[in-house]
């Protein structure tokens, strides 16, 4: 089974930019359309950025685009706060992730 971690550590990658770090997640599910989901987390704009250059709440993003990227059926919220992301960040997010959950397409654990 596939499943998909997101940490309170964002665990990004310096030197890739953020296209890169969430291709990575979707290269492991042979994902072609990954680019959506940077999108959907309201990054769309920042592709060509560097995590030195995003502001925590973009680099938690970038976190959560890489992990569902990866198209698992099964997500952890492993300790993940959302101090950093801002409410006009949120909303979209999590609407995107609650329409997976709805289409039973994902199961959701939280552990703080």
């Amino acid at each position: 089974e596939n499943v998909g971690f997101i940490f309170q550590q964002y665990y990004l990658l310096p030197n890739m930019s953020v296209d890169k770090n969430v291709k990575m997640g979707a290269d492991l599910a042979n994902n072609k359309d990954y680019k959506n989901v940077i999108r959907a987390v309201g990054l769309g704009e920042k592709l060509h950025k560097y995590p030195s250059e995003l502001s925590g709440g973009e680099q938690q993003r970038v976190s959560i685009a890489r992990a569902l990227a990866f198209r698992s059926n099964r997500l952890f919220l492993l300790g993940i706060h959302c101090n950093y992301l801002f409410v006009s960040s949120v909303v979209p997010l999590f609407q995107y992730i609650v329409g997976l959950f709805s289409r039973n397409i994902w199961e959701c654990f939280l552990i703080k």
